[in-house]
């Protein structure tokens, strides 16, 4: 079983599912996919809590690709009440669900080993060679950020793809420890941050195929559209995610991943509609459906 972990609101759903189809269908493994979300819409009325027919339709998806594969929700809103609420991160230019995934430590995957991945990332190969890898006596795996490893120090991540350790992060205050400083250290980007802080020697370097953030290659594994900055014709940063599919083809010149975005639509109106989403999936990479 590969257990997977996202972190959204309603509002992540095309991104979310977009990226399980990608995942789903190049792995012949039952995947669990456990989405972190809450309701934040106090804060921001856009910060709803994802959705029980969103939860219900991804699974559906999952389940096309391996019958044993499933998607469950957990709800936040009370941890994050109870520890970081009034902190001084909560409200900054990022959602609070960026925040989630420093709660991984509270046992609530019912796993030894998950993968953490940001909505806005694509599987461009299988991922079993991820999930299963040897992580040598550390907490988690990560890649250096395209940016911060230039403009802040070389060894620091990108947290949107943190391969974890569960049952070694639950014997120690690490997450903890990055919560409190969530909490009381004003940051740019706090939770990447925090996890770059405390983990700094047990994180296990990769290579960026593994979290691929500027232009997809051959060998690359996992593909995030995230924020990157340019510096040609002019300092700037370009932001793309996998759902606009237009710019993905006209700004990044990307079509590695048109068998999966051109299909987005359909499976999007099939799930307004209320249909299954059977009769708008295709085959698996491996040529097998339904397992």
């Amino acid at each position: 079983m590969i257990h997977l972990i996202y972190a959204g609101n309603d509002l992540m759903f095309k991104g979310i599912l977009s990226s399980l189809v990608s995942i789903a269908r190049k792995t012949t493994r039952p995947i669990t996919a456990h989405i972190l979300t809450g309701d934040f819409s106090e804060i921001d009325q856009r910060f709803k809590p994802f959705r029980e027919d969103q939860r219900a339709f991804l699974d559906k998806v999952v389940k096309f690709y391996e019958k044993n594969s499933s998607v469950k929700v957990l709800d936040l809103s009370e941890d994050v009440h109870n520890e970081i609420k009034t902190g001084k991160n909560l409200r900054n230019r990022f959602s609070p669900y960026t925040l989630l995934r420093l709660f991984i430590d509270k046992d609530m995957i019912g796993s030894k080993r998950a993968l953490y991945l940001d909505a806005d990332i694509l599987a461009n190969k299988d991922i079993s060679e991820l999930f299963d890898m040897d992580l040598q006596g550390n907490y988690i795996a990560m890649v250096p950020d395209a940016v911060g490893s230039v403009w802040l120090y070389p060894n620091y991540c990108n947290a949107g793809m943190i391969l974890m350790d569960l049952e070694a992060i639950g014997n120690t205050n690490i997450f903890s420890l990055c919560r409190k400083m969530v909490f009381t250290k004003k940051m740019w980007m706090p939770d990447q941050t925090a996890i770059n802080t405390y983990f700094e020697d047990r994180k296990l370097y990769l290579p960026r195929r593994f979290n691929e953030q500027k232009k997809t290659q051959p060998d690359t594994v996992l593909r995030h559209f995230c924020d990157v900055m340019h510096l040609w014709p002019y300092l700037h940063v370009v932001k793309v995610k996998q759902w606009d599919v237009e710019r993905v083809h006209s700004v990044l010149n990307e079509h590695a991943f048109d068998d999966v975005l051109n299909n987005l639509d359909a499976l999007l109106k099939a799930f307004e509609k209320g249909e299954a989403p059977d009769g708008v999936l295709f085959t698996s990479y491996y040529g097998t459906q339904g397992n």
